[in-house]
């Protein structure tokens, strides 16, 4: 059996930074337009806690939610990253550590007073990233 016969092929770091980094945009794109129309025209109040006071809340902006969109886009471009390269069955791996990320993800926002409509907001736009994400390297 030859070497390219028993070792499955990884692909390339340049590959997945590239494919990272536009499923990364289109999920903060997509997260502004979700925040967007959430707090505009649906008048939905979407408050986060606030840094400065963690005791008070304060309306979410445009800024933490590209933030947070490229947190979680470069997080789960690493990890795959890594497990592509040691992984045995990488896209299922990678596909179990992105849902319980996702799900881990939630929890903070559950004990927050924002009403079922804000909390439905916060929660869409961290499944957005995950969603981008696993699009995009579960094709591979």
């Amino acid at each position: 059996m030859s070497a390219a016969t028993t070792h499955r092929s990884t692909p390339e770091i340049s590959a997945i930074l590239r494919d990272g980094a536009i499923a990364t945009a289109a999920a903060a794109v997509v997260n502004v337009i979700i925040w967007a129309l959430a707090t505009g025209p649906l008048g939905i109040e979407v408050l986060i806690p606030d840094l400065a006071d963690q005791t008070q809340m304060i309306p979410l902006q445009a800024g933490p939610v590209i933030g947070a969109s490229l947190f979680g886009g470069i997080a789960g471009t690493v990890l795959y990253a890594i497990i592509s390269r040691v992984g045995r069955i990488p896209a299922q791996a990678f596909t179990v550590i992105v849902a319980v990320a996702t799900l881990l993800s939630l929890g903070p926002i559950i004990p927050l007073e924002l009403g079922v409509a804000g909390a439905f907001v916060l929660a869409a736009m961290h499944v957005c990233v995950a969603a981008a994400i696993l699009v995009t390297f579960r094709r591979r």
